[in-house]
């Protein structure tokens, strides 16, 4: 049987909130359901609007692909050290 959460409770948010409690500026995930549970979870969570959620593919697409200023769109405190 479904049953309505309250807010407080949904994994998307809770999910987001630990998250945000790391300092990432950007999350990636693999998998099409959890890029949308944590784009839904860190547009309900304050703060979540700092961080960009993406696909994997497209973080590994923006390592390789330079936009028009020479840099990645990932916000380079998301990018690993070399």
């Amino acid at each position: 049987m479904w049953f309505d959460e309250s807010p407080a409770q949904r994994v998307s948010y809770l999910r987001a909130q630990e998250a945000l409690a790391t300092g990432a500026r950007a999350l990636a995930t693999a998998c099409p359901f959890c890029l949308n549970m944590m784009t839904d979870g860190m547009a309900g969570t304050q703060g979540g609007e700092k961080v960009k959620v993406v696909d994997i593919a497209e973080l590994l697409l923006s390592r390789r692909t330079p936009n028009s200023t020479g840099e990645g769109s990932v916000p380079s405190e998301a990018k690993s050290e070399s």
